[in-house]
């Protein structure tokens, strides 16, 4: 897939939403950094405009346009989530478009922490949460929503095996291609299914199988633990639930 640059087309929004955030905290230096898609450019219907607020400080965060999910941290933080191998924070420092100070993310982008690559086994617990949320809203009846949890779960399986693969994985678009290129074509497909159909109940069974098919592959004693905690955190539910009812 082709990439292109982001072409300002939210500046307008952008621009409101950080002076309406330095009304509220005019003593604290921000830096508003375009995160996701947009910042690649691949954006879909489906995306959010992700944007990440930097301060030197907590901020508190006006209300925010449209469409738009803005999370915020601090410098410091940022640099010590680095530190720890977090993908997240890796992705933003490496891909995310400054919007505003932007010398200041220029300079995070030179530290030490930012050079250092996030570990893979991240990936596993983060897709296993997401998995067995979608599992459980497919119990319930509801496969719009497992269908988005579904997706969550795919995407970190994707960005593991990219890790692990010394790929660093892109916006949730390119993963399809990104994958397929290191050996993974079902996944790349079950990716698009659930980016681009209109209706992907049909697929949900398939790719809740596959996904705990990869995890198991790639990381079994990680799996398998994320798998015993789980049952055991259940099984405390269902005893104090039976304790308040008897």
């Amino acid at each position: 897939m082709a990439h292109r640059a982001y072409d300002g087309k939210y500046d307008r929004e952008i621009e409101q939403f950080a002076a309406s955030l330095e009304a509220l905290q005019p003593d604290c230096p921000f830096t508003l950094v375009l995160i996701g898609s947009v910042a690649r450019g691949t954006e879909t219907a489906k995306s959010d405009i992700d944007v990440l607020a930097v301060g030197d400080h907590a901020l508190r965060l006006p209300q925010t346009p449209a469409r738009f999910h803005v999370q915020t941290t601090t410098m410091d933080a940022l640099l010590k989530k680095l530190a720890e191998r977090d993908d997240f924070s890796a992705w933003c420092v490496r891909y995310g478009v400054p919007l505003c100070r932007a010398e200041r993310w220029e300079a995070l982008r030179r530290s030490d922490e930012a050079q250092v690559w996030p570990d893979w086994r991240r990936k596993v617990a983060h897709a296993f949460r997401r998995l067995t949320l979608a599992a459980r809203l497919r119990e319930l009846g509801d496969d719009d929503a497992a269908g988005e949890e579904m997706l969550y779960s795919l995407g970190h399986v994707a960005r593991g095996l990219l890790l692990r693969a010394d790929v660093f994985p892109l916006s949730r678009a390119e993963l399809i291609d990104q994958v397929c290129q290191i050996g993974f074509k079902p996944l790349s497909n079950l990716i698009e299914g659930f980016i681009y159909a209109e209706d992907t109940s049909a697929i949900l069974d398939q790719a809740q199988w596959y996904a705990k098919k990869i995890l198991c592959s790639y990381d079994r004693e990680g799996y398998n633990g994320l798998a015993i905690e789980f049952a055991k955190t259940n099984a405390a539910k269902r005893d104090r639930k039976a304790a308040a009812t008897s």
